[in-house]
């Protein structure tokens, strides 16, 4: 049924009671509450989404933390190893000046043994 304002005018208090206006109405409604649930889905996918790159800000900082130790561990290690390099190469000149004046000392000694020799034999 359909009732109009005696007047005819908008805005008065008559209403329209129409099948087709109350199916629009049903519909309008669901609209808004597939809308509302909607929303409410892309305010949770938001939240988790925070969440997650916080969790992933904070794994992000851990391994720069991790790299910038271990970055300073290598360079120890690597200052160490330079250290231990230059010690090699030192003992190994020593071992070097060690022999060959060990060398010259067996060379005098045989020189020695044979000068010795040859003065028994005079």
């Amino acid at each position: 049924t359909t009732r109009l304002p005696s007047s005819g005018r908008k805005g008065s208090s008559a209403t329209i009671d129409s099948p087709d206006l109350r199916k629009q109405l049903r519909s309008l409604k669901a609209d808004v509450e597939s809308k509302k649930v909607a929303v409410a889905d892309l305010e949770h996918r938001l939240i988790v989404a925070k969440r997650d790159a916080s969790t992933k800000d904070n794994e992000i900082q851990r391994l720069e933390t991790a790299f910038e130790h271990s970055n300073k561990d290598a360079k120890a290690k690597f200052r160490r190893c330079q250290e231990l390099q230059n010690e090699n190469m030192e003992l190994e000149a020593k071992l070097r000046q060690a022999s060959a004046e060990r060398n010259v000392a067996v060379e005098r000694a045989a020189d020695a043994e044979d000068e010795a020799e040859q003065r028994r034999l005079e």
